[in-house]
């Protein structure tokens, strides 16, 4: 049997653990994915894979 391969994080759940890794505050991680979950609404799902 082959091993089921794991699904890569999604962007704002790599863009969490990133700056968590970092060490940036939490209010600054909540600041910052708020801002890219309101760019992807703005921009809709076109071209999404260039994120």
């Amino acid at each position: 049997m082959r091993p089921v391969p794991e699904k890569s994080p999604k962007l704002l759940d790599r863009m969490r653990l990133t700056l968590r890794r970092l060490h940036y505050s939490n209010r600054t991680e909540q600041a910052y994915v708020a801002w890219v979950e309101r760019f992807i609404r703005f921009h809709g799902d076109r071209n999404q894979g260039a994120w």
